[in-house]
């Protein structure tokens, strides 16, 4: 009787310690999710009434360093809801300028005798954004009229 004791405490044992084991695999499995989500920038554009700004060129740049130079310069521009996305290999701080030339074509007179004026405005802006590892990372700038 005393064997048949350990025997079932020994079986239980092992089960638990089995149990333990696996349940220790699946979590590490998890764990090795999350590192392989994308690093992502994601830029947006706004204007003064809080409007997104389509078609506004970003540029992402560093700040250079006394030892190292500024090695980087993406260019990009804006989708119809005033959004920049880019993904990235590796974490990093940019410098984040955004601007957008705005045109007003006026014609004044009677045809033939028209005159086409066509003026130009721009507004623009600057930020900086922290992009994460494996994070979307976003930021907002508002363009206002450059100066």
């Amino acid at each position: 009787m005393k064997r048949m004791a350990v025997k079932i405490a020994k079986n239980w044992l092992a089960s638990i310690f089995a149990m333990a084991l696996l349940i220790g695999f699946v979590a590490c499995e998890n764990d090795d999710d999350e590192d392989d989500a994308p690093t992502i920038a994601e830029i947006r554009t706004l204007n003064t009434d809080g409007e997104a700004v389509a078609d506004a060129t970003v540029l992402l740049t560093c700040e250079s360093s006394v030892n190292r130079p500024c090695d980087i310069e993406i260019e990009g521009k804006t989708n119809q809801n005033g959004i920049y996305t880019r993904e990235f290999e590796l974490p990093k701080v940019l410098k984040v300028n955004a601007y957008k030339v705005l045109s007003d074509t006026q014609v004044t007179g009677v045809f033939p005798d028209t005159n086409v004026t066509v003026t130009y405005d721009s507004i623009c802006g600057e930020a900086y954004i922290s992009i994460i590892a494996n994070e979307k990372s976003r930021q907002s700038i508002v363009l206002y009229e450059c100066n």
